[in-house]
């Protein structure tokens, strides 16, 4: 009975005293890193109730509760086998992490001084699912760690507007035109700062933008990695109106515009004002923005959706995701009627046909003062007979 006693006390003291060696800061074996299916988390920091993620990129964690048993993690559904080789801590044989110090804390490649923190929109909608690629620039726009102003990042440096010209011309030159940008963008950033950085990306020719609505971390039987939900952007091939550029990259905001009534019989206008929508004088709700919308594209219509300089990066994707979903809404039930399928199980070709028979016929990368610049300066808003909004 005493040697049944001492084996459970000892099983168990070393059952805790296992599981202690797991807690703490961990940092990325990026010597090891086998994955190819997207970036993978920088640094983990695990205790007795969570472990938690860091994304690569900026200042982003994932949490989740963990359970110990025999050695193996138990988090998000899964269980991961885990082993220790020194101060190196190793999931189901591939995923490595070694225990941080002050040294490596601070040194140049991992020192997070200059990163921002960035509160993404998430909002709960249909978005894209985003790989990145080689040809991928990396920008963020979020809040500085040292003042809590909004700041650009790039290269893990804190950066103003004018120094997008440079980022962009480094890497791949100003004639690169399969590149993207992935754009990470607090949701509570004011659409002037947006509105300054597609001026420049429409100026450095990177047309392709894919918003980032959500960073999901996902698990294989490897490692760790991020994929990632957003809204996909492709600005016009050039500078409509070169007066707006030099007004919109500087520092001062135009007064925001008043609304008019806009008659035109097959076009929709969107206006989004101080983060409401309005569709003339009408104030919508999603309810009703979406039934407008979708009335709009079985009527063929064409749909333009502006924003103004003061509302934020949240509601625009809000109301430009509507956009979307409803447009995919209508599409399925196309397929549903004609294949008895969904849109997703159509082959490319079938899904070209679909795409050809009901268009994406909305334009949404314009600010009000933008828009009424063109037709300020053309006469017409590209090529379409439209009055200002005054």
């Amino acid at each position: 009975m005493r040697l049944f006693f001492a084996l459970c006390f000892f099983t168990l003291f070393f059952s805790c005293n296992n599981e202690k060696k797991h807690y703490g800061d961990w940092i990325y074996d990026w010597s090891n890193s086998i994955t190819e299916d997207g970036d993978v988390p920088s640094r983990v920091k695990i205790s007795k109730d969570s472990i938690k993620f860091r994304y690569l990129y900026f200042d982003y964690w994932s949490s989740f509760p963990v359970k110990f048993s025999n050695n193996k993690l138990e988090f998000n559904g899964l269980k991961f086998k885990t082993k220790f080789d020194k101060d190196t801590l190793i999931f189901n044989k591939h995923f490595r992490v070694f225990k941080t110090n002050d040294t490596i804390v601070n040194s140049e490649f991992l020192r997070e001084d200059n990163f921002v923190s960035i509160n993404l929109p998430k909002i709960d909608s249909d978005f894209t699912k985003y790989k990145i690629s080689n040809i991928t620039y990396i920008i963020k726009y979020g809040q500085r760690r040292d003042n809590k102003q909004y700041s650009l990042n790039l290269n893990d440096k804190y950066s103003n507007f004018k120094d997008l010209k440079r980022f962009l011309y480094d890497h791949h030159g100003k004639h690169d035109y399969k590149s993207s940008i992935l754009l990470f963008c607090d949701k509570n950033a004011k659409m002037l700062e947006i509105e300054k950085m597609l001026c420049w990306f429409q100026y450095m020719n990177k047309l392709k933008i894919a918003l980032v609505n959500n960073i999901n971390i996902n698990f294989d039987k490897h490692e760790p990695f991020y994929s990632y939900e957003t809204l996909n952007l492709k600005l016009p091939p050039e500078i409509e109106n070169d007066k707006y550029f030099s007004k919109i990259t500087s520092n001062l905001a135009p007064p925001p515009p008043p609304f008019s009534l806009i008659k035109e019989s097959n076009i929709l206008i969107l206006k989004l004002n101080k983060n409401k929508i309005f569709n003339k004088k009408k104030e919508l709700d999603i309810s009703e923005l979406k039934a407008l919308i979708e009335k709009s594209i079985r009527g063929d219509k064409l749909i333009i959706s502006l924003y103004d300089l003061d509302s934020d990066y949240n509601s625009f994707m809000k109301m430009n995701a509507t956009i979307n979903l409803c447009y995919k809404n209508i599409r399925n039930e196309n397929v549903l009627l004609k294949h008895k399928k969904a849109f997703d199980e159509l082959s490319l070709e079938e899904q070209n046909s679909i795409k050809k028979e009901i268009p994406n016929k909305s334009i949404w990368n314009y600010s009000i003062p933008h828009f009424n610049s063109l037709i300020e300066e053309n006469g017409n808003f590209l090529g379409l007979n439209i009055n200002p909004i005054n």
